[in-house]
């Protein structure tokens, strides 16, 4: 599902956990609506700063904050059509390759707050 014509400030996924998700995802899903926003803001810049791409990993440790969390908001990013997908991989901490992530041309002009309409 795209949201091209939204608001980033204001967008919402529109599952913000998936049924098979556990309960405390459901949860968090629930009680952090403003925080997931100003993540993907986040998200959303980082990728600005890095055009050649990040991925998960390399967006999280520059955030400091959690791949898990990161890369769920990276991919509502992507369902935007803000972020895709390059040819590129790049090492995981854990060795294996993992997709490298850059910013749309939609997405630079979102990051500028020139978007969405």
């Amino acid at each position: 599902m795209t949201t091209r014509g939204t608001d980033l400030f204001t967008w919402e996924a529109s599952a913000n956990a998936r049924n098979t998700d556990p309960e405390t995802s459901h949860q968090a899903a629930a009680a952090s609506p403003a925080l997931r926003t100003l993540d993907r803001r986040q998200v959303l810049a980082l990728h600005a700063a890095h055009p050649c791409g990040l991925t998960d990993f390399e967006l999280a440790a520059l955030a400091e904050r959690q791949q898990t969390s990161f890369g769920k908001r990276r991919g509502e990013l992507r369902d935007a059509g803000m972020i895709e997908e390059t040819p590129l991989r790049r090492r995981a901490p854990s060795g294996s390759p993992a997709i490298v992530w850059r910013i749309t041309p939609y997405g630079k002009l979102a990051s500028l707050g020139r978007a969405l309409g």
